[in-house]
């Protein structure tokens, strides 16, 4: 049992990696986390949304994580990018959606 410290207010979802190496949580504080499971550090911050994130789910390669908010967007983020890239912008924002996702 592993039990994560990190968001600042309640996580929403949390899915795993096909491999189980990793985590992404995500929640009401507009930042999705990526956990490496075999040492528990947190080693992506994914910030960008603007409102709470509601869903999160890795790619079946497990090298990207798709996140959906309250904001009405959707944001693809690849972990293949260097970790201070990737917390400052995701890879694509799929912003044409009228209601929550």
């Amino acid at each position: 049992l592993l039990e994560q410290e990190g968001h600042s207010r309640p996580v929403y979802a949390v899915a795993f990696q096909c491999d189980g190496s990793l985590a992404v949580s995500c929640g009401l504080d507009a930042i999705g986390r990526v956990w490496d499971l075999r040492t528990g550090k947190c080693i992506r911050t994914l910030r960008g949304h603007v409102k709470s994130i509601l869903g999160a789910d890795f790619a079946p390669n497990g090298h990207q994580i798709a996140t959906g908010s309250d904001d009405h967007s959707c944001k693809i983020w690849d972990l293949r990018m260097s970790p201070n890239r990737m917390s400052e912008m995701a890879l694509y924002t799929i912003a044409a959606h009228q209601s929550l996702l």
